[in-house]
């Protein structure tokens, strides 16, 4: 397990960060967290389309959602790990023929968590086998919500380096947090190339050879990364 935190180690650039005329300070705080992969996040996007009438596409649909669902059945997923959107059913026009078409689709997406990396091999040819082919997946880690607490304290340190070093430069000092929050932004300046690693350079660690094992890229151990980003108003002094 490997923590991040961001820290300033360029010359100081405002570009993110606003100094506000009643003495305080917006600034960025980013963090993350390396953890070992064990588990896989399968997205399956079930879209379907018929010209004649809405209940047709939906029909025809709901016969592909039924084989999925038989799949999850076969291969005993758990109804916890498998996540569903709405069916969305809409009217569109197709414009690739001279005589312009009405035609109707269906777009619906399903999330299925698989416990074990080994697993989504032969769930990936089943769902090829029974005719889904848009299919995404990615590494994910059971242990992703366990570390929040840590990813916030953190983003939250590393927001307070960040406006010290700017107070400093106009002789000021920082003092107490007037606001924080959460944040989809991320410093452009500075950002996530700029990082201090506290646990040394990352490794890849390979599973031990085993005689009535075959080699799998399976064997090589991956790893997720998690990021956390917030927004802290500091006050200054």
């Amino acid at each position: 397990m490997k923590f991040f935190f961001f820290l300033i180690i360029v010359s100081i650039n405002t570009f993110s960060q606003q100094f506000l005329p009643d003495n305080r300070i917006v600034v960025l705080g980013n963090s993350s967290i390396e953890l070992p992969a064990d588990q896989v996040l399968v997205k399956v996007q079930l879209k379907y389309e018929d010209f004649s009438s809405p209940q047709k596409v939906y029909e025809k649909h709901k016969l592909k959602e039924n084989e999925l669902v038989w799949l999850f059945k076969e291969l005993r997923i758990p109804e916890k790990n498998i996540k569903y959107s709405l069916l969305n059913v809409s009217k569109s026009n197709d414009y690739n023929s001279d005589v312009r078409k009405i035609y109707f689709e269906t777009d619906q997406s399903i999330e299925i968590q698989l416990d074990s990396i080994k697993q989504y091999t032969k769930f990936a040819l089943k769902l090829l086998e029974k005719g889904f082919s848009d299919i995404q997946a990615e590494f994910n880690s059971s242990k992703g919500d366990q570390f929040k607490a840590e990813l916030i304290e953190k983003a939250v340190e590393a927001a307070k380096m960040k406006a010290s070093v700017m107070a400093k430069a106009s002789n000021r000092k920082v003092g107490k947090v007037l606001k924080i929050g959460d944040t989809e932004e991320i410093d452009s300046i500075f950002g996530y190339s700029y990082f201090i690693l506290e646990n040394g350079a990352k490794e890849m660690k390979f599973a031990k050879k085993n005689n009535s094992q075959s080699f799998a890229l399976t064997n090589i151990q991956q790893t997720v990364t998690y990021y956390y980003n917030v927004k802290v108003v500091f006050e200054l002094e």
